[in-house]
């Protein structure tokens, strides 16, 4: 079975709960919150495997949040995956400093979860398999 923390950060109810449906049956352990200070809080009492954060969270973003963890002493070594729902033409390549890649809502679930894991493994080394 796999294994493995991911911390879902999405402003969106139903997105969260499609990521942990996603995860949860192949063994991830799935948090979720809605924000950038709540994704913090929890990051640091939790230590997730990935953070996976939207790139628009309401009023924040998902890169103001990603410059927040890299630059915190205890956050900064946790990798950070982005996810946006704009097209590929506009999507940012290469990801921006910091995270480990930019992936895409409009893609099959499965395909989402092989880009996650992939994270896993590029930070960890063999972690998801």
């Amino acid at each position: 079975m796999k294994h493995g923390t991911v911390l879902a950060v999405d402003d969106v109810a139903a997105n969260r709960a499609f990521l942990r449906s996603l995860l949860q049956p192949f063994g991830y352990a799935t948090l979720t919150c809605s924000g950038s200070r709540e994704a913090l809080a929890l990051a640091r009492q939790q230590r997730p495997d990935l953070i996976l954060t939207d790139m628009h969270l309401g009023r924040e973003s998902g890169l103001d949040l990603l410059r927040s963890i890299k630059t915190d002493p205890i956050l900064r070594s946790i990798p950070v995956a982005l996810i946006s729902a704009t097209s590929p033409r506009k999507a940012l390549t290469p990801a921006p400093v910091g995270a480990v890649a930019v992936l895409r809502w409009d893609q099959e679930p499965s395909q989402l979860l092989t880009q996650i894991e992939g994270c896993l493994r590029m930070a960890y080394g063999g972690m998801g398999e």
